[in-house]
């Protein structure tokens, strides 16, 4: 006996595709549809999530510390406000379900890195703000 199973295209067909396509394409999306479709689908249509990177999780935290240092009135946004800032963010981070309980130790087994590659990360990170940012006057 040969039993035949509704395929996904199948039931789009009889109910519909249940995600929003998108109204219009940019350069970039059509570049992107014309290098690999199903990656295309997976971001543009039905928006599933990548996985965080070293550098999508540092940039996420940079923004935010900076979100966290521009909320804070002119006069206040110095040094060690930005420190502050930065532990503050990677403090939200630590609550994220994908970064949840990890110690340095299990995120550079998670990012296949040395311990010491994850600690040079941070200092990298918080000098590279300073430096970006400037002294006091600068952060206004």
């Amino acid at each position: 006996m040969i039993v035949v199973t509704e395929t996904e295209s199948d039931m789009e067909r009889d109910h519909g595709p249940s995600w929003t396509v998108p109204a219009s394409l940019s350069p970039s999306r059509v570049e992107s549809f014309l290098s690999c479709p199903l990656a295309f689908r997976f971001s543009s249509i039905q928006r599933l999530p990548d996985p965080p990177t070293q550098a999508t999780t540092k940039g996420s935290l940079v923004h935010r510390a900076l979100e966290r240092l521009f909320l804070l009135p002119p006069d206040d946004r110095t040094p060690g406000a930005l420190d502050q800032c930065v532990a503050e963010a990677i403090t939200e981070y630590q609550a994220h379900p994908d970064f949840t309980g990890l110690t340095l130790e299990e995120t550079a087994l998670a990012l296949d890195v040395a311990v010491k590659t994850v600690q040079r990360t941070w200092v990298t990170a918080r000098a590279w703000l300073r430096k970006e940012i400037g002294g006091p006057s600068r952060l206004v």
